[in-house]
This record gives structure tokens, sequence and C-alpha cells, in this order.
């Protein structure tokens, strides 16, 4: 069940609570100009199973050939804004020993908690990482990401940036 207000131009989304495989996400927000260019603004928290975090990427991103680890879910909370062709993403994301998603295995995060942080925006032909980092306990950086992604069936990359702090 979902619950949405309707006024004039606005779709306003209380705090409603989806069980998706049986694991509660909050939404709430609101879109306006749904009569002409829709303008998003809408947080959302809770658990996100990862093997469909999994399977949601590689039906939008072509990450088919990607092996990944899932197991349990994970935590997210943040926000999407903008417009219907100008999206933004800011998330947190927390994992641990029991609930992760990955395709790389960091010898120094096994079994430790984590959390990645995520500041994305995105448009029909181009994603803008701003900012992708994943960090040991909240604090301690162990990759960061930031660049652009073009042609989404041949991905390009412009001034793409991997930065791994120290040896890991």
């Amino acid at each position: 069940k979902i619950t949405l207000n309707f006024a004039k131009n606005t779709v306003t989304i209380p705090q409603n609570t989806f069980l998706l495989d049986g694991v509660p996400l909050y939404l709430s927000g609101k879109i306006t100009d749904i009569n002409a260019t829709p303008s998003y603004d809408i947080d959302f928290d809770g658990k996100i199973k990862s093997s469909e975090l999994y399977d949601l990427l590689k039906q939008h991103l072509a990450v088919n050939n990607i092996p990944a680890a899932t197991k349990g879910a994970v935590s997210a909370k943040g926000k999407i804004m903008g417009k219907a062709d100008d999206l933004s993403l800011k998330a947190e994301m927390q994992a641990d020993k029991d609930n992760y998603i990955s395709c790389i295995v960091i010898k120094e995060l096994l079994n430790q908690p984590s959390v990645t942080y995520i500041d994305v925006s995105a448009n029909k032909d181009n994603i803008d990482v701003k900012n992708i980092s994943l960090n040991k306990n909240s604090s301690e950086k162990i990759i960061n990401l930031n660049g652009k992604i073009s042609n989404f069936k041949k991905p390009v990359l412009k001034d793409f940036k991997v930065v791994i702090p120290k040896s890991v």
C-alpha cells in the first residue's frame, strides 16, 4: 500500500513503508510540476536486499559481466533530487559481515563494518560521479572514485580517478 497526496501540480509522498522481499524501505518527499517536467525531492531510509540491488545495477548500468558477492540487506539512506532527465543521488550505505554487496574482496574490510558514500548526478547521456567512497568504520577511506561516465552502451570514462590512499 502506498499513500500519495495530490494537489494541483504536486504529488506529496508522506512517509510510506515498502516491503521489498520482506525488507522495509521508507520513502517520503514530493514531486512537483507533474504536468510539465517533473521535479523530484524524495528521501529514502531503510534496507535494500543486496541481491536485488545487484540485479538493479545489472539492469540499469550494464554491469552484467561483473560478478558480485551479495549477502543479506544493506542499510541505505539518502535523497533523490532533480528534474526528470537530470537527477542527483546522495546516499549512504552501511554494510557488515552479514549484509554486503561486493565485486572485489578487500581483506582489510572482511568481517568489518563499512560505509559507502555516494554523490552522483545523471542525465540521459552521462553520469557525473562527484564522489563514491568506501570507508572502513565510516571514517577511514579505503577507495575513492570520481569522474564522468558517458555512452552507457559502451561506457567512456572521462577524467575518472580511483584513489586508494593506502595499500589494501
